[in-house]
C-alpha cells in the first residue's frame, strides 16, 4: 500500500509550496475507503480536528478513485486537478510523520513540517469557506459593497478665457429676471426687430471707444428678451472668431468684455465676415 502512496507524492507538488494552488476547491468528488465516505474536504476536516487517523487511511484508493473520477469527466479543469494533487501530497507526508520515527530536533523554534501542513489545511478550508459564504451573499442579491475609494472630486467649471460659463448664465439669467418684472408692466407689448450683424456693430463701436465694457453693461442695454438673446449671441460669436475676450478679476466678481490688441488692426478688414453675419440674423 505504502508503495502506491510513495509514487504519489513523487508526482506531486514540492512540500515548501506556498499551497496557492488550494485556492480551487476539489468539486464533485467523493471518497469511499470504508471506514469514510464523503468529500474530499470534510476527509480533510476530520484529520484536521484528529477525529479521523490518518494511519488508518488508503491514500493509495484514494489516489485510484480521483483518477477514476478524472477518466468520467467530461472537461477538465487544470485547476481542479492541481488542488487534487496538492492536497493529496500534504495527506501522504502528514501520513509519513505519523509512521515514520521522528528525528531530534535541531532548532526547537522551527515549525514542524507536519504542523506547517496542518496550518495550511485550515487556510484552505477558510478559503473554501469563504468561497461558500460568498456565493450565499450573491445567490441573495447582497451584491453591495462599502466604498474603498475616496469620492470622486466634483468636475470643475469649465473657463472661457477668465469668466466661467456658469457666470456668464448668471449674469444672462439676471437680466431675463429685471425684464420679465417689467414686461408685466407694460399695457401692450413693444415689438422691435434687432438683428445679430446689427448687435455685433454696436458692440465693435463700443470696444473702439473704451478699452473693455461690462457685460452686464451690455445686457442691460438690451430692452427686451429677444435683444438680449441676440446680444448674447454676437459676444459669443465675437469671441468665436478671436476678436474678443473675457475678464473676471475676482470669483463672483463682475465680467469685462475686451478687444484683443493682437486682433485690433484687422476689425475693419473682415468685411465677408460682417456678410455673413447679416445673412445669419
Amino acid at each position: 500500500m505504502f508503495g502506491r502512496e510513495q509514487r504519489v507524492l513523487t508526482g506531486g507538488t514540492p512540500l515548501s509550496g506556498s499551497g496557492n494552488q488550494m485556492d480551487a476547491p476539489v468539486s464533485g468528488y467523493q471518497v469511499d475507503l470504508g471506514i469514510f465516505q464523503g468529500p474530499l474536504d470534510l476527509l480533510l476536516r476530520l484529520i484536521e480536528k484528529e477525529e479521523l487517523d490518518i494511519t488508518r487511511i488508503a491514500l493509495a484508493r484514494v489516489t485510484d478513485q480521483y483518477l477514476a473520477y478524472v477518466a468520467r469527466m467530461a472537461r477538465r479543469d487544470p485547476a481542479e486537478l492541481s488542488a487534487f494533487i496538492v492536497v493529496a501530497v500534504k495527506l501522504l507526508w502528514i501520513k509519513a510523520q505519523a509512521l515514520l520515527p521522528q528525528p531530534p530536533r535541531s532548532v526547537p523554534e522551527e515549525e514542524d513540517e507536519g504542523e506547517m501542513l496542518i496550518r495550511q489545511l485550515q487556510e484552505y478550508r477558510r478559503y473554501k469557506e469563504a468561497a461558500r459564504q460568498l456565493h450565499v451573499w450573491l445567490e441573495e442579491g447582497r451584491q453591495e459593497f462599502g466604498r474603498l475609494a475616496p469620492p470622486l472630486v466634483p468636475p470643475q467649471p469649465v473657463v472661457i478665457d477668465g469668466a466661467t460659463q456658469e457666470a456668464l448664465i448668471q449674469a444672462l439669467r439676471r437680466r431675463l429676471e429685471e425684464l420679465g418684472e417689467q414686461d408685466r408692466a407694460l399695457p401692450l407689448p413693444v415689438v422691435r426687430q434687432v438683428t445679430l450683424a446689427e448687435q455685433a456693430r454696436r458692440i465693435h463701436a463700443l470696444l473702439r471707444e473704451q478699452e473693455r465694457v461690462p457685460f452686464q453693461a451690455l445686457l442691460q442695454a438690451a430692452p427686451t428678451r429677444e435683444e438680449v438673446v441676440v446680444t448674447l449671441w454676437a459676444v459669443l460669436e465675437l469671441f468665436k472668431r478671436g476678436w474678443v475676450l473675457f475678464e473676471q478679476e475676482e470669483l463672483f466678481g463682475p465680467i469685462f468684455l475686451s478687444r484683443r490688441s493682437d486682433t485690433a488692426p484687422e476689425w475693419d478688414q473682415r468685411d465677408a465676415w460682417w456678410a455673413e453675419l447679416e445673412e445669419l440674423g
